[in-house]
């Protein structure tokens, strides 16, 4: 949420520095698309920006303390609108229709009315198309920020009436000095570099993990269970199909975890089998990665990570889970002894 400064984002000073001094100067347009690989980070930065733009502080900006940083914070500004899918796959067109109606309504206390919209890569196309002419001639105290992972999944008319402002990815030492910095005090002596690998690099992400214990104990619980089931299904043995049985009626969305956690664990593998230098992004070190891995080839596993893949699918299409995970196991015995 927004802090003085931009004090939640991390990674990107000189972005940061050059749109506060864009805000400063007002040069700031009618719509952005902001683009960046975590989408929580992508959200902060929004935040901030909106919160910087409708600023009466004096000094930093956003400062954190005038009403409307506060009430900002407290996510009840009048001016500001956050358009979200919800529990929808997509963002619909009436989503755009509403932003175009809203934005003939002058703003209630700033000088800005801001709609920030939340994956916008998956807008419909509808969607997009109804959006275009506010974004052509939209009224002068209007903002859009367009939030995505995926700026090329956006139309190009959409594009180009958007600059674009990208947010890279932190390095692992940034991410992990901003988490120390903030919040490090409470989690000690931890394991660091698992807290990075739990947390996909995202910083709020791991710092959530610092901060709450339960919430990072069920993790690593998850990623247990994902390690010792695909060891299992790679050994060709029973306990695979007794490992599937004793996880009893998942939940569709604790069985996507799981194959996520498997594909992650597979990747390594395979780098690990291929380079020196490859990063992980499940098991802690490359030797790590090379015992889990054994004696099956890159190309067995490699048909390993389309049978998990092929276990998304089916789930996604609404196979139940467990039906999903037997097929899984067979299908990855198949592939890691197979003579091809």
């Amino acid at each position: 949420m927004p802090g003085a400064g931009f004090s939640d984002i991390c990674g990107c000073g000189e972005l940061i520095d050059r749109t506060v001094n864009d805000i400063k100067n007002d040069r700031i347009g009618h719509a952005y698309i902001i683009d960046g690989n975590d989408a929580d980070s992508v959200y902060d930065f929004a935040l901030d920006f909106a919160a910087a733009v409708l600023c009466t502080g004096e000094g930093m900006i956003p400062c954190g303390r005038c009403p409307s940083c506060v009430k900002l914070e407290a996510g009840s500004h009048p001016d500001v609108k956050i358009i979200e899918r919800g529990e929808r796959a997509s963002v619909g067109v009436d989503k755009s229709r509403m932003m175009r109606e809203d934005a003939a309504i002058i703003p209630s206390e700033s000088e800005r009315k801001i709609y920030i919209v939340r994956d916008a890569e998956k807008m419909t196309a509808s969607a997009e198309n109804a959006l275009l002419l506010s974004l052509e001639e939209p009224p002068s105290y209007v903002l859009y920020l367009l939030l995505t992972t995926d700026i090329s999944s956006l139309l190009p008319t959409v594009r180009s009436r958007a600059s674009a402002i990208h947010m890279r990815a932190p390095t692992k030492d940034e991410t992990l000095d901003f988490v120390k910095r903030t919040c490090g005090s409470k989690f000690g002596g931890g394991d660091w570099g698992e807290i990075y690998l739990l947390s996909g690099g995202s910083p709020r992400l791991a710092a959530e993990y610092v901060k709450n214990e339960k919430k990072l104990a069920a993790r690593l619980a998850e990623k247990s269970k994902a390690r010792e089931l695909l060891a299992a299904m790679l050994s060709g043995g029973g306990s695979a199909y007794t490992g599937v049985y004793r996880l009893g009626r998942m939940k569709s969305d604790a069985a996507m975890t799981l194959l996520s956690d498997m594909k992650c664990a597979l990747r390594d593998m395979i780098a690990a089998k291929r380079s020196a230098s490859a990063e992980n992004v499940f098991y802690k070190s490359r030797s790590e990665a090379l015992s889990a891995g054994g004696n099956y080839s890159a190309a067995g596993l490699m048909r390993s990570l389309d049978c998990v893949t092929d276990a998304e699918e089916m789930i996604k299409s609404n196979v139940s889970p467990t039906a999903a995970m037997m097929a899984l196991a067979v299908g990855i015995k198949n592939s890691v002894y197979s003579k091809k």
